[in-house]
């Protein structure tokens, strides 16, 4: 039975995640967060990696003012205020590692290299300075996200052991959309930025395959699982990447209309599942998992 940690915002069960690889790593959800969080593990599967990632869905329960990361995580998207984020001079300055920099939401970190320096720019920049030679594109950079609005946004918290960092090359795919509105009978899409990001001796090439969604979704007060992979299609099975070079894949996301009513006003997290056709393995390829949400307006 996990303990009960009592915060501002409520009462709520504590969960320590732990992993069948490395017996120290593991995820305190509370009462440790920076912010008042309920979490529960809802999938544990390899996701083009041998290793096995255990990824906990955490919702916010009210917003908090703190700036300090979870000594726990090594990655994280809770985060409050993006707009008060310091410049990457300015965190640098403040002690912060370069590498450890945070950007805002929808930029990655770039670090120049003639120099340890460190910006937050567009994936599209970031793909256009590497080209140029300017810097590298750092790898589970942290990005900041804005949890102001309401309805609470459900959003996911992974902790990667072992990290990017060790890997020679990482693909990282970040959406337009963290969450996105639809209603039963509707048909969105959700555009996909893949990074080919390298590291040390990165591979020359990487062809990533779309494997579709892991797991499912069970509407509150149901017993009946809704198959979130027969609801999503690719514009791309696949796409090659050399170090450095950028690429886009649509994900089109059709809501059934005969979905039950106990969706309406749901937020459903979409884990997407990807591998790669070179069958790749760490530490030589990582690709960290990665989603997007489409909350259920009616």
């Amino acid at each position: 039975m996990p303990p009960i940690v009592t915060v501002q915002a409520g009462t709520f069960n504590a969960w320590t995640i732990r992993w069948t690889v490395g017996a120290d790593s593991m995820i305190w959800v509370a009462p440790n967060l920076p912010f008042p969080v309920k979490g529960l593990v809802y999938y544990s599967c390899h996701l083009g990696s041998p290793y096995p990632v255990h990824v906990s869905d955490y919702e916010l329960l009210q917003t908090g003012n703190s700036q300090t990361l979870p000594p726990q995580l090594d990655f994280t998207s809770v985060w409050s205020h993006p707009q008060s984020i310091m410049p990457p001079r300015q965190q640098i300055v403040n002690g912060v590692s370069p590498d450890k920099v945070v950007c805002s939401q929808g930029f990655v970190l770039i670090m120049k290299t003639s120099v340890n320096s460190a910006a937050c720019v567009k994936p599209q920049t970031a793909q256009k300075l590497v080209e140029r030679g300017w810097g590298t594109i750092i790898a589970g950079s942290i990005t900041a996200k804005n949890y102001s609005s309401t309805p609470v946004i459900p959003e996911v918290i992974s902790h990667f052991e072992p990290s990017t960092a060790q890997a020679r090359s990482s693909i990282l795919i970040t959406p337009d959309v963290s969450v996105i509105d639809a209603t039963r009978g509707e048909t969105v899409n959700v555009t996909l930025t893949v990074v080919h990001a390298a590291g040390k001796n990165p591979l020359p090439n990487v062809t990533l395959t779309t494997k579709g969604v892991h797991c499912c979704f069970t509407p509150r007060d149901s017993i009946d699982a809704l198959d979130l992979n027969q609801q999503v299609t690719f514009s791309e099975k696949k796409i090659s990447l050399k170090p450095g070079e950028m690429g886009q894949i649509v994900v089109q996301i059709s809501i059934p209309k005969d979905w039950p009513s106990q969706t309406i006003g749901s937020t459903i997290f979409f884990p997407l599942e990807f591998g790669n056709e070179e069958n790749y393995l760490y530490p030589d390829l990582f690709i960290p998992p990665m989603g997007f949400s489409v909350h259920i307006l009616k």
